[in-house]
This record gives structure tokens, C-alpha cells and sequence, in this order.
């Protein structure tokens, strides 16, 4: 399972996620659908730990 709370990141003075959490049940597809520019890349790297969000958690399979 993968959650995420309250998942927050800028570039600049560029706000690309604001308070975003969600959760992803083991064995369910999750997409994400949006125009270019709206963060679905970097929440993606903020899941599997390529960026460090400035404020909130991310848990996958327990872990932190």
C-alpha cells in the first residue's frame, strides 16, 4: 500500500502540489490524469524517493 499526506512541493515561486494525499491499496492501478505542468511527475518522484517533500509523509508498505 502506498499513502501519501498532505504532499507539498515548489519550483520556485511555481506551486506544482499543494496538500495532495491519497491512498493506493496493494494490488489495485493507480492513474494519474492531468494537462502538462500539473505535478503528476513529481509526485511520482516524491513516492519512490527520487525528491524529499518539504512538508507531509509518504508510507509504502509501512515505511517511511
Amino acid at each position: 500500500m502506498i499513502e501519501a499526506d498532505q504532499l507539498s512541493w515548489s519550483y520556485g515561486s511555481a506551486q506544482i502540489l499543494r496538500a495532495v494525499s491519497l491512498t493506493a491499496p496493494h494490488g489495485r492501478v493507480l492513474g494519474l490524469i492531468g494537462p502538462n505542468g500539473s505535478g503528476k511527475t513529481t509526485l511520482l518522484r516524491i513516492l519512490y524517493g527520487a525528491l524529499r517533500s518539504p512538508s507531509g509523509s509518504v508510507t509504502v508498505n509501512g515505511d517511511r
